[in-house]
């Protein structure tokens, strides 16, 4: 066979003769392979985000949107990762790839259990329970009419602005929620009566949460 009829060399788009893949195909894996990440790493920090917010005292409304607005970006994502997989675009070929694909949905599913249920508040209060009681303990002032400049302060697994005397209790102030809520700690019974702007919701014994809507 002369030079001339020598057969072209492979290019960058073809298939090399021991059956590898091309270089395309190199990117396109690559491709698929970041995306997987973006969407599986950002599902997980979207629960983390869901079992902050839908386990405070009370749901921030800011907060809650974003979740909704993220959330929704997630599932489109994850719907393009689904019909890659239908058009072969994509592939599981490993359990981990498995578990990465189902466990976006899962995550939604483990957001919206949180959202329906207290349990996931009742608990983190229980965890903070200890927390509390200490700081039932220590000196504090009484009822102060604008406590908007202090800077706030942990307790527990909870962040409240103001912790001060309040008829006969101990009232847990968070202003850094919408709309503001917090915890009262009323030994005596349920605290002042609820009305439309100051709702109450008894959480364990002598411990209450409210919201308090304008």
């Amino acid at each position: 066979m002369s030079s001339s009829e020598q057969p072209p060399a492979a290019g960058p788009r073809d298939e090399a003769p021991d059956g590898t893949s091309s270089l395309a195909d190199d990117r396109a894996a690559s491709i698929s392979r970041w995306f997987r990440i973006l969407v599986a790493g950002s599902s997980v920090l979207w629960l983390i985000g869901a079992a902050v917010v839908f386990s405070d005292l009370i749901i921030d409304l800011m907060a809650a949107l974003l979740l909704i607005g993220s959330g929704f970006v997630i599932g489109l994502a994850w719907v393009v990762w689904s019909l890659l997989l239908y058009n072969k675009a994509a592939t599981l070929r490993s359990r981990w790839r498995v578990a990465e694909w189902a466990f976006v949905p899962l995550a939604g599913l483990l957001g919206a259990a949180l959202l329906a249920t207290d349990r996931d508040n009742l608990l983190r209060f229980r965890l903070s329970e200890p927390a509390l009681v200490r700081c039932l303990a220590e000196p504090r002032p009484g009822r102060q009419d604008d406590p908007s400049g202090e800077k706030g302060r942990r307790v527990g697994l909870f962040w409240f602005r103001s912790i001060h005397d309040q008829d006969g209790g101990v009232e847990f102030e968070n202003g850094f929620t919408y709309p503001p809520s917090g915890l009262i700690y009323s030994p005596a019974g349920p605290p002042r009566p609820a009305t439309p702007e100051h709702v109450y919701w008894h959480l364990s014994g002598p411990w209450w949460r409210y919201a308090q809507y304008y």
